[in-house]
């Protein structure tokens, strides 16, 4: 009977193991990506203050299709992507806080896929591009300033994919502005307390990434 009850126990002990390491291989996490490439926006002209009906222009140049590699630290020839970018105006302050339907207008060379989004506080564009028969990635955008007012002018990228299945590749793109001061400190200045605003830590963080840039339109 001794027996008997202690070979019980040990099935139920290796059940209870099993059951466990089945539960551990559900929760294993997916594999890193493959590549995790790096590369910059220009803006030209680039400066603090501007006008209404001023433009920005958005660079994004990649010759011979070599994108930089963050875990290998060098370039790697990948052909047949295909990038979504995301380049936002998004309103920061004014006085008084008024936002409004459009705070820019976006021009683009052919061959790009546009999809829009305009909100109270932001106006953003999602820009499909990558697939030509070009021997470099090129992205040219213009951004038209349309309202007075200081604003956040972000770009963002995310999982590349193939050109010809439009699957996800298992690797993915980040961009960041080229640029040397994003006006943090001017964004830091700011009277938020008279509009009833408070600074934004996610801006904050976005500025000294320099995925963000803070302009001042008069």
């Amino acid at each position: 009977m001794k027996i008997h009850r202690l070979t019980i126990i040990v099935i139920i002990f290796c059940g209870l193991i099993n059951l466990n390491l089945q539960c551990d291989k559900q929760d294993v996490l997916p594999p890193d990506y493959q590549y995790t490439f790096i590369e910059k926006f220009s803006i030209s002209p680039y400066q603090l203050d501007y006008n209404v009906g001023d433009t920005l222009w958005l660079d994004f140049n990649v010759p011979g299709k070599k994108l930089f590699d963050q875990k290998t630290n060098g370039r790697i020839f990948y052909d047949s992507a295909s990038f979504v970018i995301s380049i936002s105006v998004d309103l920061i302050f004014n006085d008084p806080f008024i936002a409004y339907p459009e705070n820019a207008r976006f021009v683009y060379e052919p061959g790009v896929s546009v999809t829009s989004q305009n909100y109270a506080e932001f106006t953003s564009q999602s820009i499909t591009t990558g697939c030509s028969s070009s021997s470099d990635y090129k992205l040219h955008v213009g951004v038209i300033l349309t309202r007075p007012g200081v604003f956040g002018v972000s770009v963002y990228a995310g999982t590349v994919q193939n050109c010809y299945t439009h699957y996800a590749t298992p690797s993915e793109l980040r961009v960041t502005l080229d640029i040397g001061d994003p006006h943090k400190a001017f964004y830091q200045s700011l009277p938020f307390i008279n509009v009833g605003k408070i600074q934004d830590n996610s801006v904050l963080q976005n500025l000294d990434a320099k995925r963000t840039a803070i302009i001042n339109v008069h």
